[in-house]
Order: C-alpha cells, then structure tokens, then sequence
C-alpha cells in the first residue's frame, strides 16, 4: 500500500467536495474522516451544512474576523491579552491571557492571511485612555508658581 502525500489527499478532497456532479448525490456519503477534513477546507459552517441532506449543499465564504482585548489584573485572576477568532459567529479562543509580544505577532500572522482584526474595546478602556488623555493636558503647577501666588500681596 503507497501513502500518499497530505497535498495530494488535499487535492482530492477539494476535487470530491467542489465537483460539480457530488453537489447533486447524498453527502451523507461522507466518512466522519471526510467530514472533518471538509470543515479544515471549508470552515465548520459549510462542513456541517455540507452533512444535512435535507438541503443541496452551495458553498458560502465563512466570515471570519478576530478580536484582541486586555483584561486587567483582579483579586482572584491573571490579567493579560487575549486574542478571538470569531469565524461565522463562533467564537473561539486562540491565546488567553497572554503577553502582548504574544498577542501581537498572532496579529500579525493573521493579517497577512486577510482577517480582518480589530482591537475590542470595553467602557473601561475608553474611561481609562480619556483619562490619561486629561492628565496628559494638564500642567502641573511648579513650586515658583506657588510661591509667586503666596507673594501677591507682600509689599516693602
């Protein structure tokens, strides 16, 4: 028996998948081996589209996006930066609690396979940078200003 190659397995899945004439037979065919290397290919949502019968199969592009947030130290959790892929609505965790280094050069890997990525923002953060934006503006009094206000009045 020859083993054959996982490009070359690829390949046949996605010609048995995508032909035109297995769109019109019983995807119910399908081994559950079949099925998880058709949601690898395609994404879950088409896969398990793709297993009921009651429907013929069309294929659909699966949205995808991802998400990264920080989560603050509390009293009884390790804070950090996540990172979610949501794809078609399903959200799934691909770093919990990490570093930024971490959480970023996830970003960047997938940005350059074209998901969309976006930083989450919570209330607390939108509170949190405005506030710093304030104290950034404010100049702080120095110690000749004070002591020229407590001179105002002395005269000689």
């Amino acid at each position: 028996m020859t083993e054959i190659s996982d490009e070359e397995l690829e390949r046949r899945m996605r010609a048995k998948l995508f032909s035109a004439d297995f769109r019109g037979n019983d995807p119910s065919k399908l081994t559950e081996t079949e099925l998880k290397i058709a949601a690898k290919l395609m994404g879950n949502s088409n896969a398990q589209r793709l297993a009921r019968s009651d429907r013929p199969f069309r294929y659909r592009a699966p949205l995808v996006t991802a998400e990264y947030y920080h989560t603050p130290d509390g009293e009884y959790h390790r804070g950090g930066w996540s990172l979610d892929l949501i794809e078609d609505g399903v959200r799934r965790k691909l770093i919990d609690r990490g570093t930024w280094r971490e959480v970023s050069t996830k970003v960047r890997e997938l940005s350059e396979k074209n998901i969309n990525v976006k930083k989450f923002e919570t209330e607390r953060m939108v509170a949190e940078a405005e506030r710093r934006r304030v104290d950034a503006g404010v100049k702080k009094a120095g110690n000749r200003g004070a002591i020229m206000n407590r001179l105002k009045e002395f005269r000689l």
